[in-house]
């Protein structure tokens, strides 16, 4: 039996709506920013992990993969300041391109595990980027609960 291209073309279409990652290419001489999210994963059990997300931005805003090396510090910050913040984990990182996958932008994902978390309560990630001899910084808040 012959398959013709329209139904191979929708296979792969109807793969890549399901929500297959794919990786995206080298952008790093496009990169003006730096992005920073982080959450307490929701919906997943108790207890959950934390997520660290990074992505370059364009001068556009978009999202844009990038090869360098990063520094990420998750601190802990009993009362939201910086004033009293507690490290609680730190990574050095030399990324790639084909690093930055998910389904729909291009973005470095990390995992906390719970077990590296030390409590309910306020958190920050900071990240500095040096892509191409530049470095950029950023940093997000958030809440963390196991629950």
């Amino acid at each position: 039996m012959r398959v013709g291209p329209a139904i191979v073309l929708s296979a792969l279409l109807l793969a890549g709506c399901l929500g297959g990652e794919r990786t995206f290419p080298d952008e790093s001489d496009q990169v003006q920013k730096l992005r920073v999210n982080a959450y307490a994963l929701p919906g997943a059990p108790s207890p959950r992990p934390a997520i660290i997300e990074i992505t370059g931005l364009g001068s556009d805003g978009q999202e844009r993969a990038f090869r360098g090396h990063l520094s990420i510090v998750l601190d802990a910050r009993p009362d939201g300041s910086q004033a009293d913040a507690a490290r609680v984990r730190t990574w050095e990182l030399d990324v790639f391109p084909t690093q930055f996958a998910s389904t729909t932008v291009a973005m470095y994902k990390i995992t906390v595990d719970p077990g590296n978390i030390p409590a309910d309560g306020n958190y920050s990630a900071s990240a500095t980027a040096s892509i191409q001899g530049n470095v950029f910084n950023a940093s997000a808040s958030f809440a963390y609960t196991r629950a």
